[in-house]
């Protein structure tokens, strides 16, 4: 069988078939997308030539080939790791079957160290007040409390949901002092509220 070559036009040079795809996220850089080169042969390319999209698969192998994460990781790569981590999220989000399960175990996550000795696994601060918190204190994954939110099919799907601090703080509040009443200020609450009745 001889190799088939394809001319992708973006990069300017000839590749393999077996390395294309018809679509792909732009944040994949070992497979090619030719739709939007050749979006008028789509039939051609989809089935004469058996051109699938871009699997989360192809994703995971591109998050697992950057190796493990690294605290010391400078901010492109922890930008591309991060925008990978969305494109298989969102892949999820659209119930894509996958092979999750190669990530088990694996490094991908960036993280923030914390101040103390490091521990054994990271924690999830789904909330800005946890963020605050907790920040510089525990391992947290390098993600903001709103992006947290984006990724829930993620989460789920590897296991970090038993990671998320609004399940694992449990908060207490306790008073410090000798409580005092304020009997002017409660006189003008009382004033206010006869006013707010009438």
């Amino acid at each position: 069988m001889t190799n088939q070559l394809i001319y992708h036009m973006k990069d300017d040079r000839w590749v393999y078939l077996w390395d294309c795809v018809w679509q792909a996220p732009p944040c994949l850089r070992k497979v090619y997308a030719l739709s939007s080169d050749y979006s008028s042969c789509e039939d051609l390319f989809r089935t004469k030539l058996n051109v699938g999209n871009s699997t989360i698969d192809h994703v995971i192998t591109e998050i697992l080939d950057m190796g493990a994460t690294s605290f010391s990781d400078p901010a492109s790569t922890v930008f591309r790791r991060k925008t990978l981590i969305f494109a298989i999220n969102d892949l999820l989000r659209l119930n894509i079957k996958s092979p999750i399960d190669r990530l088990s175990g694996k490094d991908f996550i960036p993280k923030k160290l914390s101040l103390s000795t490091s521990l054994p696994f990271l924690y999830v601060a789904d909330q800005g007040r946890l963020w605050r918190n907790f920040y510089g204190r525990l391992d947290l994954i390098d993600f903001s409390p709103d992006e947290i939110k984006l990724l829930a099919p993620l989460l789920s799907a590897i296991g970090l949901c038993n990671s998320l601090l609004s399940k694992v703080v449990k908060e207490t509040q306790s008073l410090n002092g000798t409580p005092t009443q304020d009997l002017e200020r409660t006189n003008q609450f009382r004033t206010r509220i006869g006013y707010i009745h009438r």
